[in-house]
């Protein structure tokens, strides 16, 4: 795999393995191609956020801190909108859940809402399991 830098900001411009990528990079002043790269784990090439949350410095990946924070807030958002929200907000179906299904729900949305605290955060998140 190969990827395309612009050596002023140290971003990442282009992410390939075709004649594509050298094209680009002939096109592109101050900017340099490295190939054979290994990826840190995490890194999503098909992600449009990976090209924000990360930079390639001295031949390696660097991490933005709050990009990333704000990639895992934005995906803890998501969860919420789209999981919780639906089932909590919704008087018929909550009240059709046993006490113990309303905990379980009640506790995964304040697990949700912990994730920014969590020790690891936002490089090792444990995502909680939807009930």
């Amino acid at each position: 795999m190969k990827i395309l830098v612009d050596n002023e900001s140290n971003d990442i411009v282009s992410i390939g393995d075709d004649d594509m990528i050298d094209q680009l990079a002939s096109e592109i002043e101050n900017s340099t191609l490295y190939e054979n790269i290994v990826f840190p784990e995490g890194f999503d090439p098909d992600d449009p956020e990976t090209f924000a949350i990360y930079t390639y410095v001295d031949n390696a990946f660097v991490v933005n801190q709050d990009e990333l924070s704000g990639k895992v807030r934005r995906t803890r958002n998501s969860l919420l909108k789209e999981e919780v929200d639906v089932i909590v907000s919704n008087p018929l179906r909550w009240n059709s859940m046993t006490t113990e299904e309303q905990q379980e729900w009640t506790d995964y949305r304040q697990a949700l809402l912990d994730v920014p605290q969590q020790s690891g955060f936002p490089d090792g998140v444990t995502w909680p399991v939807k009930p």
